[in-house]
């Protein structure tokens, strides 16, 4: 499961506040000045704020300070996909390989 999860990639392109907002990709990743990266299932605005929600339930909400802002990612499903498939037919494969190849 934990190989599942670790393939996720993301544009390299960086997108505005407004893209982010109005996506419908699973995630996105915003890097702060510092270069924290922090990855949320959405981001709005509510109350002349910029909130992000991580995963988990609805309550984990964070504030985002947009000055602190360097770029936002949005994730690449496709790319995402593909990297995981690739995962899962090539690990068992090598795993089998090397079992083959090991002398006995």
């Amino acid at each position: 499961m934990l190989l599942l999860q670790c393939c996720k990639a993301y544009y390299k392109e960086p997108v505005s506040i407004d893209e982010a907002i109005n996506t419908d990709t699973k995630r996105i990743k915003i890097i702060s000045n510092d270069n924290i990266k922090n990855i949320y299932k959405s981001i709005y605005y509510k109350n002349d704020s910029l909130y992000g929600l991580k995963k988990g339930n609805k309550t984990n909400e964070s504030v985002i300070q947009i000055a602190n802002i360097k770029e936002i990612h949005l994730q690449n499903i496709k790319k995402s996909r593909v990297r995981t498939a690739l995962l899962v037919i090539l690990i068992p494969v090598g795993i089998v390989l090397i079992f083959q190849l090991a002398p006995q």
